[in-house]
């Protein structure tokens, strides 16, 4: 698991870790549903989009304080809801569901966060990662409501905005995801996976040429970002733009040699536009 570190100047500096989100990088890659027309054209294709991340980030428990949790795990039975504000117990639940979330200990690390926001509903913290565990166990509606009450403590929480807008578009509200990922983009013009995740909402719009320029932002951002260059190449194959989608997935083959998407992309690319050329006069 790799962790980065991310700070604002509200209350105690919350260290946030970022857990990939489908498959070897991106566990919570949402489902694509393209427009009819737009759904033929990829069809035809073969073209594939990678989705960006859920950016999940819970705070890191360090072993010191993870042993001291730990030690008082079985001391008292959780709280009740009506037990009133305590937001040093809260931080002792958020420290151990975080904990239990980052080892994928879902069921557990559900009722700890439950508890945390019980004892500080406003902990946007608590909330962020209560809906990333929701969103894990399936319960999507919850963990909407949950990134939700996150913005509500903290408007500008950036990472919720992204991670809401693709829970929306797994939902296929799109307009509403476009909202939430251009307000993470507001907040934070250099994130990537908001800009790949903007593209890939627009191109389920239909707005192919508005999310190839997502995507080359977002590749712009990060030149090592296999998941934008495979998207590029996959719009501009949808495009006709058959040389530059070639160039989109060599740049990934640079990044990931022998990676399948790719190659079949190129493979696609080259059949498209033999198609376009039509047959050679001999």
């Amino acid at each position: 698991m790799k962790f980065k570190t991310h700070s604002r100047p509200r209350g105690v500096a919350m260290i946030r870790s970022a857990l990939s989100a489908r498959g070897h990088k991106d566990m919570g890659a949402v489902k694509m549903f393209l427009l009819a027309a737009v759904a033929v054209a990829f069809v035809l294709l073969g073209a594939m989009l990678f989705l960006g991340r859920e950016s999940v980030s819970p705070m890191p428990v360090t072993p010191a304080a993870a042993s001291a949790v730990a030690a008082q795990t079985n001391t008292s039975a959780p709280p009740s809801a009506t037990a009133g504000m305590d937001p040093d117990k809260a931080l002792e639940f958020f420290m151990r569901g975080t904990e239990l979330l980052s080892r994928q200990k879902f069921a557990e690390a559900l009722s700890a966060l439950q508890t945390s926001t019980k004892l500080d509903p406003e902990s946007e913290d608590a909330h962020f990662n209560l809906a990333i565990t929701l969103a894990r166990l399936g319960r999507t509606d919850e963990a909407i409501r949950e990134y939700r009450e996150a913005l509500r403590v903290y408007p500008d929480y950036t990472e919720a905005h992204n991670n809401l807008g693709n829970l929306l578009k797994e939902q296929r509200k799109f307009d509403e995801a476009i909202e939430h990922f251009n307000a993470a983009l507001k907040i934070d013009p250099e994130n990537a996976n908001a800009q790949n995740n903007l593209g890939v909402a627009l191109i389920q719009h239909g707005k192919i040429g508005e999310a190839i320029l997502k995507f080359s932002k977002a590749a712009q951002l990060r030149p090592d970002y296999v998941d934008a260059h495979l998207n590029l190449g996959s719009a501009y194959v949808a495009q006709g733009r058959f040389e530059e989608a070639i160039e989109e997935y060599n740049r990934v083959l640079q990044l990931r040699p022998g990676f399948q998407p790719a190659l079949q992309g190129i493979q696609r690319a080259q059949q498209r536009r033999a198609v376009q050329q039509g047959p050679q006069v001999k």
